[in-house]
């Protein structure tokens, strides 16, 4: 069964009065990844989800509660979050995020909770799932959802596979057979077989219906097969 991307529209303006009342209720979600932080990047509350979603299986929450994420998470993302956190504070307004990290899509939704006083010390809440679904999310939100792809990503496992082996793959998860994805990639259908052998190969998968599991898991798209890699 395929776990909700909760792409319905967010609420124009979170008003928090007690941050811990509101993740009270969602951390007990166990697919939900719960974490609050500063835009200077100090890490203010996560749940273990969290840690597990964007550090690995096996994480604790409480190794990174209290660090600043520009010591745990590559630059160029941080960069990037540090942009989501100004456009947060110039229209007071939500935006759902989607992610590839650690070879799944992550959609999370980053919402302001107080942003007067001092710029650096505002705090924004993140609620993060990994959403194994291959619908076109931004074909599926409200055209007043902000939504942002991240141009960068951490595929995991799938790192071994070239560019053009995770554009198959993409279109491996999208059902497309081995004359369709040629026809669309403008390839021969034994090259673009040749490219699926040699992902089930890499990824020591036996056989094509595996490999099509975790082309599903990973939810990719053509368009990730170009973005940086962390």
């Amino acid at each position: 069964m395929e776990m909700s991307t909760n792409t319905a529209p967010a609420p124009s303006v979170l008003h928090v009065v007690d941050p811990a009342e509101l993740v009270a209720a969602l951390v007990s979600e166990p697919t939900t990844g719960i974490s609050i932080c500063r835009l200077s990047g100090e890490l203010i509350y996560a749940n273990d989800q969290a840690a597990r979603i964007f550090v690995g299986d096996g994480c604790l929450a409480s190794d990174f509660v209290g660090r600043s994420m520009w010591d745990v998470f590559p630059k160029e993302w941080m960069q990037e979050r540090v942009e989501i956190g100004a456009r947060l504070l110039s229209t007071g307004r939500p935006v759902l995020v989607r992610t590839i990290w650690q070879g799944y899509q992550v959609l999370s939704w980053v919402y302001p909770l107080d942003f007067g006083g001092e710029e650096s010390q505002a705090r924004m809440m993140i609620v993060s799932r990994r959403a194994p679904t291959t619908t076109d999310i931004s074909a599926s939100i409200g055209d007043d959802t902000a939504f942002i792809e991240s141009g960068v990503m951490r595929l995991g496992e799938l790192d071994v596979l070239s560019p053009r082996e995770v554009e198959v793959l993409a279109l491996v998860g999208q059902g497309l057979s081995i004359r369709e994805i040629a026809s669309m990639l403008c390839r021969s259908e034994k090259t673009i077989q040749n490219h699926r052998d040699s992902i089930g190969a890499k990824l020591g998968l036996s056989n094509r219906v595996k490999v099509a599991d975790v082309a599903k898991r990973a939810a990719l798209t053509p368009r990730d097969a170009k973005r940086v890699r962390v």
